[in-house]
């Protein structure tokens, strides 16, 4: 019995234990989408949900958090890769940001993206290596 690994770059998990039993191209072609979609949703110029400046900063933070903490559970790499193409991805539309109407480069929403994927990848390896209570053996 190994004790669970508190690392995302922990080599010796097999790479079955990341792709959920699902084919890797499906798991690709979701990953894709779904970038597809956060593309799309963090283009567009002057974008607002409400009016309320409270509740639109809750939805536009939660929203960073979920939405890439999403995509890197979908992508079908360790989880150490899957954080760093998150995080690039995150800094790239930041980038673009730039160049939109309404829209700006920001290091905070681009933490919030990395701090999703970082959230949802260890919970997620967490309870892959934790089963009702007791540990699974590799």
């Amino acid at each position: 019995v190994h004790p669970p690994s508190s690392s995302f770059s922990d080599s010796s998990l097999s790479p079955s234990a990341y792709n959920g039993g699902v084919n890797k191209t499906i798991r690709w072609i979701l990953a894709f989408g779904w970038a597809l979609l956060i593309w799309s949703l963090t283009t567009i110029p002057d974008f607002k949900v409400t009016n309320d400046t409270t509740l639109s900063i809750l939805i536009s933070n939660g929203g960073h958090l979920i939405f890439f903490g999403i995509l890197a559970l979908l992508i079908p790499l360790l989880p150490i890769h899957s954080l760093a193409t998150t995080s690039l991805y995150g800094l790239a539309i930041e980038l673009v940001q730039r160049g939109i109407p309404g829209r700006s480069f920001s290091l905070a929403d681009w933490a919030l993206d990395t701090v999703g994927a970082i959230i949802l990848l260890t919970v997620t390896q967490r309870f892959s290596t934790v089963k009702l209570g007791e540990k699974k053996t590799r």
